[in-house]
């Protein structure tokens, strides 16, 4: 619930303290973006997981904007600001496979939904030739705390 998040990140703080929340986006490359929603579709076709979808930092709006109107529902805060940092890695098929359990809703795959997963991603990136790069767009949305 943004509202009581954001009322409860003003209680813990001082004036003029600064909230920050930020998410990592995902942003493939289109050629990364198919072979892991094609992954996901052999794997696990009931998990909506479309790569493609994540197009660009925007694709976060449905997160960013309830969590401003939270921090704004507060009226604890100055106007919410959105920072953006861009930054790419590439990653190899074992570190990407470690984060695959991480991402929202994956640890509610059963053991077996997870393994087969991770067996059809490791496979994509393996046709990648072994790794791949991730392109990402940190999101930050700051306040400062009035009073």
């Amino acid at each position: 619930d943004p509202v009581v998040g954001a009322a409860q990140a003003a209680r813990v703080m001082r004036p003029r303290g600064r909230l920050a929340l930020f998410w990592n986006a995902f942003h493939p490359a289109p050629e990364v973006a198919e072979a892991l929603t094609g992954a996901y579709a052999r794997a696990v076709p009931d998990l909506p997981f479309d790569w493609r979808r994540l197009n660009s930092p925007d694709s976060y709006a449905s997160v960013l904007v309830p969590a401003a109107d939270g921090i704004r529902g507060t009226a604890a805060f100055g106007e919410p600001e959105e920072w953006r940092f861009e930054w790419d890695r590439v990653y190899t098929r074992e570190e990407w496979l470690d984060q695959v359990p991480t991402f929202g809703g994956h640890g509610q795959l059963s053991a077996g939904k997870l393994g087969a997963l991770l067996d059809s991603v490791g496979d994509a990136v393996d046709a990648m030739g072994g790794s791949f790069s991730m392109r990402y767009c940190a999101v930050v949305l700051t306040a400062v705390r009035t009073g």
